[in-house]
């Protein structure tokens, strides 16, 4: 595409939608967004555009003027009004044509434009050409009133008869034209990619845009190949992301797995991860670099920093599967189809439906065939994004699921992608689809992930210039993401990009992540009045208008958008009956915030009314309808919130406004889905408001209804709760505080006991256990005793003979080079001493601050050893963050050499030695004396370990398992397998 046709496109686009918006509500129906009658509008208004600046000139400079004015001018709301009368051919009524050329006069940039070139000869020269452009398209012909179009120029027979002469020469060479067209089908699989790539390749960063320039319109938007950062999944180990992290990395097979490589090998996968974690960011990607290296250089992605097709091969995605054509389909939308069609379709035909549903809404109407067979033959990969967010009646439910289980039998060989939250996928055994869809989980970013996102952001920051970007605010913000209290957001790629945006507005990140959320509402809350869509003229009010107009302000109007995210959550969280609810944000009903904002207008009368409160709400939700902002316009009728953190922090805001310690001991407190809430209630109130008494108070009735040893697992999540809420405050602050000592006290003697009964699901279990490790775990053999080294817990092992190998007759998971099966009676010949526990990260840490790698001495038994620390300029073990980095974890991150070296320490520091232990100690310890194949028995359950059954996807604090300790130790020895 010229430069020329680019800006008219642009143009075209930005004019035709303020035309038909300010048209009457007949010209509005006929030319709804995405009908063939409004496409047709926006290509002869190209077509017109690019004629008529590059008959008035072809210099650069020229150009760019031009574009400048006329975009000025075809956005004006009088100008397009004017216009607008061009689409009722009925009307007596002429464009003013005076007024067209003194607004274009307002506009006009004459920069390298002739002298004969004037506003006049502009409007007559565009009106001609846009009567000829209107010719060739066939859905205008009988919408445009071309006698009001004529009246624009007084060269009215010159354009008759070009316009015979355009439609002669059409129909001479339509022949000529047809034989040279490609194959039907081909000319749609080329539009349908097309599709894909303008729908997939901009990361929408609408609800966020705080710049102070347009980040989210026209060229200005971000492309997703710019920032995109190649995900990894879950379950590498922490090997491989040592390996990721490290400077100088191995080879590339020793990486921890990409999302793309895994689902490069899988015929059917469910993506799983957190809220903001990328699942649908991936969606996007993946269909828009297979669309882009189809269309081979033809899409209408505008980034020419990336190449698609060696970008996906980097990742690992496999040659073979470059080919495949992408089938993105949200289910969100497909069930709302599903709603309003009333469809009563079931399994495949569901699916075929909802296509050919979405192809006709691209204008694609006769390609479903053509899409079906690329299906059907294995040439097509179906994404499904969002299983966790279809949230219709449970009949509607249950049909989606069916149809997604269905799908395989359309095409064995058609690989299949569906994404949903972690949580859901795990606690609702309904949307499990079936032993051959292989789960995956999405990892946060690592460091260097980190790192090369906000490099890449920084850079399209330089090239749009929004701000003096400087190798200072690029690394301030390396620094700053990293700060404590932001740990659990920067490594979410929706919230890293967050606090990207805001660093660049406001220079800096709040300390503290609830004031990052309080910061981020006030910029969302703002947009209202500074931000506008495209084409907006000043007749839309702002929302500091509004608000004074009623005599209320923003602080009451954000009072009462809290209000309405409690109650919204209130019934989201209730969705269900179960304990775990962790879905997208609430659906709100327009009548209901319409319901709620009329309560701020003087005249509110509580009952349902047409008068001034009823208007004037209308008016408010009209302005939030057209700027995007705190809330957003999802359908007709619904509202949400750009994401569910928002929903949960204004529904803290407004738990903060009443009887906090009543309000929140009136919820549902043990469920997952009002943790959240109430742990940002506590953060604001302490970081916020300055209010330690409220917080210690709810504390207190939590422990007091959880009790020193909680004898369920409700009471065990109120356990739970009440030491999160301390870590929300902090403990040195709790500590300074009346009665706060004896809280800690009593949260970590609960905790204790969760941790000792094993309550709770593992998942659950090992988070609870991560708080008492924050706020001190002093269990015995886990922390320090009273000289500050580690209070090792000894267990003694007898010797003797006892059963060792394994072979795969027997065991079929064993390795090789573990036969044969023998009874060895030489390797432990005599008693020894194992620890309880692996040594955690507060034993090791105490190591590494009694000088443990600057000090020679306990290195020099191993050469290697000591020359790999100084070669390498090794300092202390390897950053894993959290939660691998909690004092009761067990430590990672270390290498032999540096293990080695701790034991020579303690040894010198006990006067006892200390070793690690031998494969035989180890085997001994784990097996007994008669080779079981796991430390409980020969029968692997799942529930007895931390491994990758258990859900918990890290490792957890030692000593949460006690079901999996070695049987002949009495269930003395911990984690000898799982949690290693």
């Amino acid at each position: 595409m010229d430069p020329i046709t680019t800006i008219a496109t642009s143009l075209a686009a930005d004019a035709v939608k303020q035309i038909v918006k300010l048209g009457g509500r007949e010209i509005r129906k006929r030319f709804k967004k995405e009908t063939p009658r409004e496409k047709a509008l926006q290509n002869a208004m190209t077509a017109a555009l690019a004629q008529t600046i590059q008959a008035i000139t072809t210099d650069q400079t020229a150009i760019g003027a031009l574009e400048k004015t006329f975009r000025g001018w075809l956005t004006d709301e009088d100008v397009a009004d004017e216009l607008s009368v061009l689409l009722s051919p009925g009307t007596d009524d002429e464009p003013n044509k005076a007024l067209l050329i003194a607004r274009l006069e307002a506009c006009w940039e004459p920069v390298g434009l002739k002298d004969h070139v004037t506003q006049a000869s502009v409007v007559e020269a565009l009106a001609a050409n846009l009567e000829a452009a209107i010719v060739l398209e066939s859905e205008l012909r009988d919408e445009i009133n071309i006698a009001l179009l004529k009246a624009l120029t007084g060269r009215a027979d010159e354009i008759a008869s070009s316009v015979k002469d355009i439609k002669d020469a059409i129909e001479k060479t339509r022949e000529d034209l047809v034989d040279r067209l490609p194959p039907r089908g081909t000319d749609l699989l080329a539009s349908y990619l097309k599709q894909i790539c303008k729908r997939c390749g901009k990361l929408d960063l609408s609800p966020f845009d705080t710049a102070s320039a347009d980040v989210g319109a026209g060229s200005k938007r971000l492309d997703l190949t710019d920032v995109y950062i190649g995900m990894n999944l879950k379950g590498a180990g922490e090997e491989g992301r040592r390996l990721m992290e490290a400077k100088d990395r191995a080879a590339k097979e020793d990486e921890p797995p990409t999302v793309l490589a895994t689902f490069g090998r899988q015929s059917r996968m469910v993506l799983l991860g957190e809220p903001g974690g990328g699942k649908t960011t991936f969606v996007k990607y993946l269909s828009l670099c297979l669309a882009g290296v189809q269309l081979d250089g033809q899409t209408v992605i505008s980034s020419d920093k990336e190449n698609l097709k060696d970008a996906l091969l980097s990742e690992g995605w496999p040659a073979d599967r470059l080919d495949l054509v992408p089938v993105p389909v949200i289910l969100r939308d497909l069930v709302a189809w599903m709603e309003k069609h009333k469809s009563r379709e079931r399994r495949g035909a569901l699916f075929n439906g909802y296509l050919a549903h979405q192809l006709k809404e691209w204008n694609l109407v006769g390609f479903e065939d053509r899409l079906q067979d690329l299906i059907r033959e294995g040439r097509a990969i179906i994404l499904l994004d969002g299983l966790d967010e279809v949230l219709a009646a449970e009949e509607i439910r249950r049909t989606v699921i069916a149809m997604i289980r269905a799908l395989p039998d359309t095409s064995d060989t058609c690989p299949i992608l569906v994404t949903c939250r972690v949580l859901d996928y795990q606690e609702d055994q309904n949307l499990h689809l079936g032993s051959e869809w292989h789960p995956g989980e999405l990892d946060r970013f690592t460091d260097p992930q980190v790192d090369r996102f906000i490099e890449a952001w920084f850079q399209c920051n330089e090239d749009w210039q929004l701000e003096a970007v400087t190798d200072d605010t690029f690394e301030d913000l390396q620094r700053a993401v990293r700060r404590p209290g932001l740990s659990e957001l920067y490594r979410k790629p929706l919230l890293l990009t967050v606090m990207a945006i805001v660093h660049t507005k406001r220079g800096k990140l709040p300390e503290a992540s609830v004031k990052l959320y309080e910061e981020i509402v006030e910029i969302l809350l703002s947009r209202w009045d500074e931000k506008k869509t495209d084409g907006e003229g000043p007749g839309l009010p702002k929302l500091r208008d509004l608000l004074n107009e009623a005599g209320t302000d923003a602080k009451e109007l954000l009072k009462t958008i809290g209000r309405v995210a409690f109650e919204a959550h209130k019934q989201f969280s209730a969705q269900e009956d179960r304990d775990d609810v962790q879905r997208t944000t609430a659906e709100i009903a327009e009548i209901d915030l319409q319901e709620a904002i009329r309560g701020l207008h003087p005249h509110y009368n509580r009952k349902p009314a047409t008068g001034d409160d009823a208007r004037w709400a209308v008016r408010v939700i009209d302005m939030m309808k057209r700027r995007a902002g705190l809330l957003n316009q999802h359908k007709t009728g619904i509202f949400y919130f750009p994401h569910r953190i928002f929903q949960e922090y204004l529904a803290a805001r407004h738990l903060t406004s009443g009887d906090f310690v009543k309000a929140v001991m009136e919820l549902q407190v043990e469920r997952q889905a009002w943790r959240v809430v109430i742990l940002l209630a506590v953060a604001r109130l302490v970081k916020v408001q300055e209010n330690n008494f409220l917080p210690l108070q709810l504390v207190g009735r939590l422990l007091q209804e959880a009790g020193e040893d909680p004898g369920d697992d409700n009471q065990a999540r109120r356990a739970w709760l009440a030491g999160a809420c301390l870590l929300e405050m902090g403990a040195d602050v709790v500590r300074r505080e009346p009665f706060g000592p004896e809280s800690l006290a009593k949260a970590a003697t609960a905790l204790k006991t969760v941790c000792q009964k094993a309550q709770l699901a593992p998942r659950e279990r090992a988070e609870a256990a991560g708080v008492l490790g924050q706020l001190g775990d002093d269990r015995p053999g886990v922390a320090l005793n009273a000289e500050s080294l580690p209070d090792i817990q000894w267990v003694p092992i007898p010797g003797g003979p006892f059963v060792m190998g394994a072979e795969k007759k027997n065991d079929p998971d064993a390795y090789k080079y573990e036969a044969p099966v023998f009874t060895c009676k030489l390797l432990v010949d005599k008693p020894y001493r194992i620890s309880r526990y692996p040594v955690t990260v507060g034993q090791f840490r105490s190591f590494v601050e009694d000088g443990g790698y600057t000090k020679d001495e306990y290195w020099q038994a191993n050469p290697a050893g000591l020359a790999w620390r100084k070669q390498n300029n090794i300092t202390g073990p390897r950053v894993s963050g959290p939660p691998f980095e909690i004092d009761n974890h067990p430590q990672v991150g270390v290498s032999w050499y540096e293990a080695l070296a701790f034991c020579n320490w303690l040894s010198a520091r006990t006067g006892t030695t200390v070793s690690l232990p031998t494969e035989a100690q180890w085997e001994r310890a784990a097996r007994g004396t008669k080779g079981r194949k796991y430390p409980w028995g020969d029968e692997f359950e799942a529930f007895r370990c931390n491994s990758g059954e258990s859900g918990v996807g890290a490792t957890s604090a030692v000593g949460i398992f006690p079901e999996g300790a070695a049987v002949e130790s009495g269930g003395a020895i911990d984690a000898l397998a799982g949690n290693v």
